[in-house]
């Protein structure tokens, strides 16, 4: 790999990519394609412009926080290997989470999954060791095979797929009211 690799810099010829900060985009902003895995900053801000995750993009560097607003789409083990990696802040837009996304975060300890994720790919959270619990909205209509670590305990709504998930494959859980009971029992509408 490139695990030295601290900076990207692309000839002022290109209208395919950019660069902002020594990280690689696509032209328009809307894809980080590569962040170096040697780069020295260990908090780092996902551009607002950007929707798009790449496969591998992050993979084996040294981030330990991440914070996104606007993203859509974390692809193929995205952030995989990322020992250092403690915080994801995923922003509120994402729908899904891929394959291996965040697999052998070793050290993940916090993250948060929007109310607007559908999706999490297989082995998406497995070596995770040190995330202790995920919560996973009811929008969540598949979960892939291994997608979260044994150890990790799902709290999610009764009836909801991670709560299936949960179950069929043992995994501790913590079941909480669905959120169209709280309304009615508030007495607030939808």
């Amino acid at each position: 790999g490139c695990a030295s690799l601290s900076d990207i810099n692309v000839s002022g010829y290109s209208s395919d990519y950019t660069v902002s900060g020594g990280v690689l985009f696509s032209a328009d902003m809307t894809a980080l394609l590569m962040y170096p895995a040697g780069k020295n900053t260990s908090i780092y801000t996902v551009p607002p412009t950007v929707t798009t995750i790449s496969p591998m993009a992050f993979a084996g560097s040294g981030v330990s926080e991440v914070y996104m607003t606007n993203v859509e789409m974390i692809g193929l083990e995205a952030f995989s290997g990322c020992a250092e990696l403690k915080r994801a802040d995923l922003g509120s837009s994402l729908r899904l989470i891929g394959y291996g996304a965040f697999y052998n975060c070793s050290s993940l300890k916090n993250v948060n999954l929007p109310g607007a994720l559908e999706e999490i790919g297989g082995k998406a959270f497995y070596g995770c060791s040190a995330l202790k619990e995920i919560k996973i909205p009811a929008t969540v209509t598949d979960i892939g095979e291994s997608a979260v670590y044994g150890g990790t305990r799902i709290i999610c709504e009764e009836g909801s797929v991670a709560a299936g998930y949960a179950e069929e494959n043992g995994i501790p859980v913590k079941l909480t009211e669905s959120s169209s009971e709280n309304r009615k029992e508030t007495g607030t509408e939808p």
